[in-house]
């Protein structure tokens, strides 16, 4: 499987993505509190014959400490072609208007 750029063991994906879900259950539960979509959820609609389509999201936790991003590539038939997803840490402020 190629993931980043470079080929992986499928395993390893597997495993990197049961981590990353066990992850967030510890901060949902470390937090107690809900979780807010700040944008309605949608059906996905796949990109025109021969086309990719990209989507991408983004968050920034009230702790400010790090932005999780990440993005998918898809193709016309809904096969993932390409995703990622990483922390970036920094000191980031959300604000409320």
């Amino acid at each position: 499987v190629l993931h980043g750029g470079k080929e992986r063991e499928s395993t390893l994906l597997i495993s990197s993505s049961l981590y990353l879900i066990e992850e967030y259950g510890q901060v949902v539960h470390l937090h107690n509190r809900p979780i807010v979509h700040s944008s309605p959820l949608t059906h996905w609609t796949a990109p025109l014959a021969g086309a990719i389509k990209f989507n991408s999201d983004a968050t920034i936790p009230v702790s400010g400490i790090h932005v999780g991003v990440g993005g998918v590539f898809r193709d016309s038939q809904g096969c993932v072609l390409a995703a990622f997803s990483c922390k970036i840490f920094s000191s980031f402020e959300t604000v409320n208007y």
